[in-house]
């Protein structure tokens, strides 16, 4: 996959890289259907978008993706990002019952 991507953009490939979060709310949030690709957050490190994917009215998975030229994650802080980007929405975030999931590729 990576030897297509490179003959495609001239030698130089890149990273999808994302850390994804199952909150539990302490109360319910407002969101009517799935938030698919938010790219109006801050442009860090490549282009950079979110995903909320509501499962009960208290239960809601965040995703911060990134398409960047470097595969380093900083989990503390993406976890930061998800926060700030719930919290500007009125989300209270109670806990969070699994870790956060990671992944680059």
């Amino acid at each position: 996959m990576a030897e297509a991507a490179d003959k495609v953009q001239g030698g130089k490939s890149g990273w999808q890289k994302f850390v994804g979060r199952e909150l539990a709310l302490a109360e319910p949030h407002a969101l009517k259907r799935p938030v698919i690709m938010d790219a109006t957050v801050a442009q860090i490190d490549g282009y950079r978008f979110m995903y909320a994917l509501p499962f009960a009215a208290t239960r809601l998975f965040l995703e911060d993706t990134y398409y960047s030229d470097t595969p380093d994650i900083d989990v503390a802080a993406y976890s930061q990002r998800i926060d700030a980007w719930a919290s500007a929405r009125g989300i209270v975030v109670e806990d969070t019952p699994n870790g956060p999931v990671w992944h680059r590729s």
